[in-house]
C-alpha cells in the first residue's frame, strides 16, 4: 500500500532555508458513507444472510493525495456463528487520461464467529468510455487461518443512462481457492437516485447457486451522505 515513502522522507528531511521552502498544501479530506438495507446479502452470487434481508453501512475518507480508508457493516445470518459482517479497507486511487487505477487491502471481520476472518490484497483498473466505465480487477488473499490461499477475478460495466437520474450495471467473476473452487458468479441490476436517496434492483447468480443461494433479485434502498 505505501508507494513512494522513501523519497518523501528524505525531501521532508532534507535542509532548506525558509525564504524558499514552499508551504505544504495540507491533504484535503472527504468525508463520505451510507447506510441502507437490502433484501438479500451477496457476496460474490452467495448469500450471508440465507436469503434475508440485511442491514449495511459505510463510512468512508478520501484524500486529495488519492489515500483512502472506510469501514464497512452487515448483519449476517449465523455466517460461521456470527451475526455481523465488519469490514475494514484502505489503499490508493486516482483518476488520470481517463484511467483510473486502485489498489489497497481488505480485512473481512467477523465478531463472534469461529475462524472466519481474513484478509485480501486488492488491485483494479477503470477505463472511462463516456457516459460508461469498464473495470478489470483481482483480489487476493494469501494462505492464512481461514484457508489456503484465495483468488478472485471479476470485471464490470457500468452506464448512467443520459437524461435520466438511471445507471445500469453488470458483472462477472471467477473465484478459487478456500472461497470456493472454480465458482463463477454474475449479476445484472439498475439504480435510480434521486438526491441522496438510491433504490437499485440487481439479478444475482452464480453456478453454484441452490436454495437461498440460487439465481434471485436482490433489491436495496440507500441513503447517502
Amino acid at each position: 500500500m505505501i508507494r513512494r515513502a522513501l523519497p518523501l522522507l528524505l525531501l521532508a528531511a532534507a535542509p532548506a532555508r525558509a525564504a524558499d521552502t514552499p508551504q505544504d498544501t495540507p491533504p484535503r479530506f472527504d468525508p463520505s458513507g451510507f447506510a441502507s438495507i437490502v433484501s438479500d446479502y451477496r457476496f460474490r452470487g452467495v448469500s450471508r444472510t440465507r436469503g434475508h434481508a440485511a442491514v449495511q453501512a459505510q463510512a468512508r475518507v478520501d484524500t486529495l493525495p488519492g489515500w483512502y480508508g472506510a469501514v464497512w457493516g452487515s448483519s449476517v445470518a449465523g455466517y460461521a456463528g456470527a451475526d455481523a459482517e465488519v469490514d475494514v479497507y484502505g489503499g490508493w486511487t486516482r483518476t488520470s487520461g481517463g484511467w483510473t487505477p486502485d489498489a489497497g487491502v481488505y480485512a473481512y471481520l467477523f465478531p463472534g464467529g469461529s475462524g472466519a476472518d481474513f484478509y485480501e490484497v486488492y488491485g483494479a483498473l477503470t477505463r472511462d468510455l463516456g457516459p460508461a466505465g469498464a473495470t478489470v480487477g483481482v483480489n487476493y488473499a494469501p494462505p492464512q487461518r481461514a484457508g489456503h490461499d484465495n483468488v478472485y477475478v471479476y470485471t464490470s460495466l457500468g452506464a448512467s443512462v443520459p437524461g435520466t437520474p438511471v445507471s445500469l450495471k453488470a458483472g462477472l467473476g471467477y473465484e478459487d481457492g478456500f472461497g470456493a473452487g472454480g465458482k463463477l458468479d454474475w449479476s445484472l441490476g439498475a439504480t435510480v437516485r434521486r438526491g441522496k436517496i438510491s433504490l437499485g434492483a440487481s439479478y444475482v447468480d452464480s453456478d453454484r447457486g441452490r436454495g437461498h443461494d440460487g439465481a434471485g433479485v436482490v433489491v436495496s434502498l440507500t441513503a447517502n451522505f
